[in-house]
């Protein structure tokens, strides 16, 4: 647990809502085509929805390689900092990625059946309310992430929009993500 909580404080970053982004949902934004994962919108649990709109003064909390965000952010012209964790001066921050990763964040092994998939082929995670951030606890550009075919033994580290059934959104996920790729291997 504390290696986790470790890794996932030393990648995350609030970033407050760019100028540029004021009335744009976020997945017509280029947020995530920059290397960063939405974990939260003002620090709520839940898994901000693709459609959100982004408002001004929002605080964005982002998982990802802290160059690529400084890189987008520098592009912008927008000045922000951006705070790690474990650098943060609120308490807010701090608590927010403790409760996180005590309830809403897990290592899930990748199912067999994904082997030779990618994230970009099973979008039942997403569409589950799981929100997959990590592979092997390795931090990559979500464009790679999702692109690259998981093989035997990865494991995902996964982001889940409700903390009290886990096991019963990663069952639904898997299961309809084995069901597709049954169906498009009959085709």
């Amino acid at each position: 647990f504390n290696q986790l909580r470790n890794f996932f404080n030393s990648n995350s970053y609030v970033v407050e809502t760019p100028s540029s982004l004021y009335g744009v949902p976020i997945n017509q934004s280029p947020l995530r085509r920059n290397g960063m994962n939405i974990i939260s919108v003002d620090y709520s649990t839940q898994v901000p929805n693709p459609k959100q709109v982004l408002q001004k003064d929002g605080q964005l909390v982002v998982f990802g390689p802290k160059k690529d965000t400084q890189k987008y952010l520098d592009n912008i012209g927008e000045s922000q900092n951006l705070i790690p964790s474990s650098a943060s001066n609120s308490i807010r921050f701090p608590q927010f990625c403790q409760e996180l990763t005590q309830n809403y964040i897990a290592c899930v092994p990748a199912p067999d059946c994904l082997v030779g998939s990618t994230l970009a082929q099973t979008p039942q995670l997403s569409q589950s309310g799981i929100n997959a951030i990590a592979v092997n606890l390795q931090i990559q550009h979500p464009s790679k992430m999702c692109n690259t075919p998981f093989k035997p033994n990865d494991m995902l580290l996964c982001c889940f929009n409700r903390a009290d059934d886990k096991q019963k959104q990663l069952f639904y996920a898997f299961d309809s993500a084995f069901d597709a790729i049954k169906n498009a291997n009959n085709h």
